[in-house]
């Protein structure tokens, strides 16, 4: 009963056919023939109308009903037909009938029109359900047949499918099964089905194919467990000679050979190649075989003289393989008591450079030797190969380290190592002359001992910024850092730092060197240069400060003047100079004496230089009782606006002066000048400018700005 389960989709499709033939495209067809009648229909009283149209303009009543009866008995679906007047007098039938209501969509009308003049109309009642019905009742049998039809063709596809299509698939299907568990013995029955025989063919064909490469996979699996194994123990194990010898294993294993031999490319004084032996299968049989075994474990037995059948490869650099060897072996004279040897291969050994790093000897294999044979354990001759060549260089290693270990123990300088972690790896004997530790007591311990706490503070989020941002100020350059020793005394020390990678791993070398000395001679240095600076600005000012008033004096202004006024040429830009004097200075000293004299040029001095506080802006003593203000990018109108707060804010002071013809407290006559973006002059020239200015203020009355561009302004104190 499980193929059943087949027949429900297409039951579900047979129900969803049924469904649309039956509630949609039948009633759509109905509707569709009912608007084809009723057009017809249509059709059919529009002419009739034309056909009575004159026996109602001659009022012959009979030739209109005997028109009407024939056309009514020849159209029995017409259940009713009415004609009338247009006054509503109904001319046929004589009786007075109303036509049905229950359906007006089966009624069609038609207007009686005679050269544009409505006569009356004619209205015809179809029974359209007798039209209809004939062709409906049709086609139900037809839906009936093509839905039984359908349902059996869909069951005999079923059956047909079940039988031909999804018994053999699901057979197939247990076949697969047993082939993805590794069950490659049981074959698929043949089918009946011509596609699916073919198909099961191929299918069997396939899995004696899956079966041989599944027993070459698992040999090659064999083969990278054993290269795995190889790499491992040279990671892990001490004992080289140990790795060789399971190394020499699992080649015989692999290869099914009795006896074998791995070699090291070696030359001797006079460049000539050689083949050291790293390891042989033990075949002893005597006193002599025994002691060139132990040579061997003791890394002492080196062949010179290899132009024979088992160092051939190295000369060749090519596999050769000899399955009758006996001829060669003749050639070489054996020992008495040597093993037989039935047939031999030497493999030469390359590094990733395709160096030849070595070679590798078997002899006497259950089957010839081949090269099919030789390339399946290629993956193995390259990792023998590298392994080689890798012992090789770790022996190098050993012997550079040893050699790097006695210039760090013998360097002048501190030399200190360090992982990623800031743990100390390093720590040479000038390192424990600087810091006082020795080296027992810094190794394996945080870089921070040597640190003061302030700073070991800092040193992990330091170094962790350092390694994820791959920055540092430190790291390839040297700079000065604070140490502290064992004893806490701090220290200035130079410190520089080169980091080293090896692979992923990260080591940091840092040579110190104390530099407390040096320090001390520096902090002198600065001292007396500190003294002699401050002595340099004490000459400075002095050279361009008014002794008075320490505002500018005339040497500075006259600089910067003429400075300020090339700059404003090169760049287009505007300078403006204002020059001032206080008004009736002579009688203020006269009257108050000097001392005061020079508290009101002090004071006068001081309130103007609160003024401008800009870059650039100069308040100086231009002699005597007359001051200047050089205002670089500063057009005549901002200047003479600057000189109006001048004027006001020595005016606020209110200093009294009872000798002034102008004002009872001390005032000040301004002079404004100004050259403009693209003229050109020299200081003196503006300065002669300004002065004339002032000569005006002055003349004009004082306590006042004047400018040669400009209408006289006073600003009389009231």
């Amino acid at each position: 009963m499980k193929f059943l389960k087949y027949y429900f989709p297409f039951l579900f499709v047979m129900i969803g056919l049924a469904a649309i033939l039956h509630f949609v495209w039948l009633p759509y067809y109905v509707d569709t023939e009912i608007e084809s009648i009723l057009t017809h229909e249509k059709e059919k009283t529009r002419l009739l109308s034309d056909t009575v149209i004159p026996a109602m303009l001659s009022g012959d009543l009979a030739e209109i009903h005997t028109t009407l009866d024939n056309v009514v008995e020849k159209n029995p679906a017409w259940s009713a037909v009415v004609l009338q007047k247009l006054d509503g007098t109904q001319l046929y039938p004589l009786s007075k009938i109303e036509l049905s209501q229950s359906d007006a969509s089966n009624i069609v009308k038609h207007s009686l029109i005679y050269q544009e003049q409505e006569l009356g109309n004619i209205q015809v009642q179809t029974d359209l359900e007798s039209l209809i019905a004939p062709k409906v009742e049709k086609l139900q049998h037809l839906e009936l047949l093509v839905l039984v039809s359908s349902f059996l063709i869909v069951m005999v596809g079923v059956f047909l499918q079940n039988r031909f299509i999804h018994l053999p698939l699901k057979k197939l299907s247990i076949a697969t099964s047993r082939i993805a568990e590794g069950d490659f013995l049981t074959p698929l029955p043949q089918s009946s089905n011509t596609v699916l025989s073919k198909f099961v063919e191929n299918f069997n064909h396939m899995r004696n194919d899956l079966e041989s490469r599944d027993v070459q996979l698992m040999r090659q699996q064999t083969i990278q467990d054993a290269v795995h194994n190889m790499q491992s123990k040279f990671l892990t194990v001490q004992d080289t000679g140990a790795v060789y010898c399971d190394m020499l294993d699992t080649l015989l294993e692999l290869s099914q050979s009795e006896f074998g031999l791995i070699g090291e490319v070696k030359y001797d004084v006079d460049n000539q190649l050689c083949m050291k032996v790293l390891v042989v299968t033990n075949i002893a049989w005597d006193l002599p075989s025994r002691n060139m075994f132990e040579a061997v474990i003791k890394g002492d037995l080196t062949f010179t003289d290899i132009d024979n059948l088992f160092c051939r490869a190295l000369i060749t650099g090519k596999v050769e393989i000899n399955n009758n060897p006996e001829s060669e072996l003749l050639k070489m004279d054996l020992p008495a008591g040597h093993p037989e040897i039935r047939n031999y291969v030497g493999i030469p050994q390359y590094n990733g450079k395709q160096q030849l790093t070595g070679m590798v000897a078997l002899a006497n294999t259950k089957k010839a030797y081949s090269d099919a044979s030789i390339s399946e354990l290629n993956i193995i001759w390259n990792a023998i190969g590298n392994l080689i060549d890798a012992f090789h260089r770790k022996e190098l290693l050993s012997e550079s380290e040893a050699h790097l270990r006695a210039i760090v123990d013998n360097a002048v300088d501190g030399i200190i190592v360090i992982d990623s972690n800031g743990t100390v790896l390093t720590f040479n004997p000038a390192a424990e002359d600087i810091f006082g530790y020795n080296e027992n007591e810094v190794i394996n311990e945080s870089i921070k001992i040597l640190m003061p706490p302030m700073y070991a503070e800092h040193y992990g989020a330091n170094l962790s910024s350092y390694l994820s941002t791959v920055k540092s100020q430190l790291i390839g350059s040297s700079r000065e850092m604070v140490g502290q020793r064992k004893n806490g005394e701090e220290f200035f020390m130079e410190v520089s730092v080169a980091e080293v990678r090896t692979g992923t791993i990260r080591h940091f070398t840092g040579i110190v060197r104390d530099i407390t000395e040096r320090k001390e001679q520096e902090s002198q240095l600065i001292a007396v240069q500190e003294i002699l600076s401050e002595n340099n600005e004490q000459l400075l000012g002095l050279s361009i400060k008014d002794g008075l008033t320490g505002i500018a004096n005339r040497r500075c202004f006259d600089e910067t003047l003429e400075a300020e006024i090339k700059r404003a040429i090169r760049h287009q830009s505007s300078i403006s100079l204002i020059l001032f004097d206080i008004d009736h200075f002579k009688l203020y000293n006269d009257h108050y004496g000097h001392v005061e004299g020079d508290e009101c040029l002090t004071k006068l001095a001081n309130l103007v230089s609160e003024i401008f506080n800009r870059d650039g802006d100069l308040v100086a003593r231009y002699g005597g009782e007359e001051f200047a203000v050089i205002l670089p990018l500063t057009n005549e109108s901002i200047a003479i606006k600057f000189a109006e707060v001048i004027r006001e804010k020595i005016v606020e002071a209110a200093i009294p002066h009872e000798k002034s013809p102008t004002a009872s407290y001390v005032s000040v006559s301004l002079g404004v000048a100004t050259l403009d973006v693209g003229e050109f002059s020299t200081g003196s020239e503006l300065v002669d400018l300004a002065d004339k200015a002032l000569y005006r203020a002055k003349s004009e009355g004082r306590n006042q700005v004047y400018s040669k561009e400009m209408s006289l302004m006073t600003a009389k104190l009231h």
